[in-house]
């Protein structure tokens, strides 16, 4: 424009400079038609360049929250299976605590079952457990030739002894069945750490002092077994009836709390467990011929 204005002053234009005037006017009006062109184009691209960057973002937090989805889902289900395995475990450990108990106490049998669902719901102890240990203490007393009568006590009281002691010196319930059980032998290790010594020198100390005069090792394998259970039950005075009265302490309630956990789980054992027994007979049926 200002050298149009400039032109205009010197004077009318000749054809020549008219001409060479409009096609310079006609660049100018391209190149800036160009140049906006340019710019628009530009500003575009930096626009789709940013809504790319927002789509590349929104596609990451999208993959994270799927894989953190998956990852939980991942953690759910084996958590799932682990709480089924062991489900299955503990009912299959259920069922053959009870065939052990029939098949080791015989006529007894009944009396220890109603003697073992007393204890289960006074105390919420754990069935399996306390067949197991019911089970190996009247096994001690009928390898020894006892009477069932005999056999039968030895096992209920050693059975409430061993979850009075686990009560008291808070230790579970097998532990104390294993220590119990080992003084029953004259395994005087087990218990000195209850303050109980079962050696044999000890043992006729104490026998005197109930008026009977002899020598354990006279005696033959029996009696020397009824000595050491007459003064194991002595030695255990102050933790006979302990669980009931210690009941709501927080040990035995946590304990409780977990034995009816896994109770929780081997019921739930037991609901799969038809079906897993049946997968497994497939697999053992299709492994057989193989091997």
């Amino acid at each position: 424009r200002e050298y149009n204005a400039t032109m205009a002053e010197s004077g009318p234009f000749t054809a020549e400079q008219a001409d060479a005037t409009d096609r310079l006017n006609e660049t100018y009006k391209k190149y800036a038609k160009t140049l906006g062109t340019a710019v628009r184009a530009q500003t575009e691209a930096h626009r789709s360049i940013r809504n790319f960057g927002d789509v590349v973002k929104q596609t990451q937090t999208y993959i994270q929250e799927m894989l953190s989805s998956i990852g939980f889902w991942v953690q759910l289900l084996r958590k799932t299976i682990q709480v089924l395995k062991e489900g299955v475990s503990n009912a299959a450990d259920y069922a053959e605590s009870i065939n052990y108990l029939s098949v080791v106490s015989g006529e007894a049998n009944e009396e220890l079952e109603r003697f073992i669902q007393l204890q289960e719901r006074a105390f919420g102890s754990d069935p399996t457990q306390l067949r197991t240990t019911a089970a190996l203490f009247y096994q001690v007393g009928d390898s020894l030739d006892w009477s069932d009568e005999q056999a039968l006590m030895l096992s209920k009281t050693f059975t409430q002894l061993s979850q009075d002691m686990a009560s008291l010196q808070n230790v579970d319930l097998e532990t104390a069945t294993q220590k119990l059980l080992a003084g029953l032998t004259g395994q005087s290790r087990a218990l000195k750490t209850w303050g109980i010594d079962v050696q044999d020198a000890t043992v006729e100390q104490w026998l005197m002092t109930q008026g009977i005069n002899a020598s354990m090792e006279a005696m033959n394998e029996a009696s020397q077994m009824a000595a050491r259970y007459a003064y194991i039950l002595d030695r255990t005075t102050n933790a006979h009836g302990d669980l009931a009265k210690t009941l709501n302490s927080p040990a035995n309630q946590f304990k409780i709390l977990n034995t009816q956990t896994q109770l929780l789980f081997q019921n739930l054992g037991a609901l799969v467990i038809p079906t897993v027994t049946a997968f497994v007979k497939v697999i053992n049926s299709v492994l057989q011929p193989v091997n």
